[in-house]
């Protein structure tokens, strides 16, 4: 509840739990902060523009490894981002 103090405009908050108990676990910040890097260095848009472009002449790792480098991420970020986005299987070996 806040609490003002008439002599400063300082307003102040009594907190009756302790202050780490308000914020989410570390596990959980890590988590969104993956997602957001995830959607900020991989759109979704471009993603599936780039599978759209190259699916026709790569499969399987090599799909990853050329969607990996146009997005200048790591493979297993792109892997986790096409999983993520239910995109072509890329465990499937190229043919």
């Amino acid at each position: 509840m806040p609490v003002s103090n008439s002599s400063t405009s300082t307003l102040q908050l009594k907190i009756d739990r302790p202050l780490e108990s308000l914020l989410p676990t570390y596990e959980q910040m890590e988590q969104e902060a993956n997602q957001f890097a995830a959607e900020l260095l991989m759109p979704e848009v471009i993603v599936r523009r780039l599978v759209e472009k190259y699916a026709t002449d790569c499969r399987g790792d090599d799909l990853n490894w050329r969607l990996a480098t146009e997005m200048l991420v790591s493979g297993t970020a792109m892997k986790r981002r096409l999983r993520e986005l239910q995109l072509p299987q890329i465990d499937t070996v190229h043919t």
